[in-house]
């Protein structure tokens, strides 16, 4: 799940990018924490769960 969540970062960033400036900065910013939070989450879950 880590995995997928990072291959959506990946692909999100890019998309992020092209958006007009005037969405980058407030749609943009939301939609990459918001995905940054996730794999974080899942990252920390990952390992509370198997120790590692």
């Amino acid at each position: 799940m880590v995995v997928k969540a990072y291959a959506l970062l990946l692909w999100l960033i890019p998309h992020i990018d092209k958006m007009p400036r005037s969405r980058k900065f407030t749609l943009g910013d939301r939609l990459e924490n918001v995905a940054l939070e996730l794999l974080l989450t899942l990252f920390e879950f990952r390992v509370s769960s198997f120790g590692f």
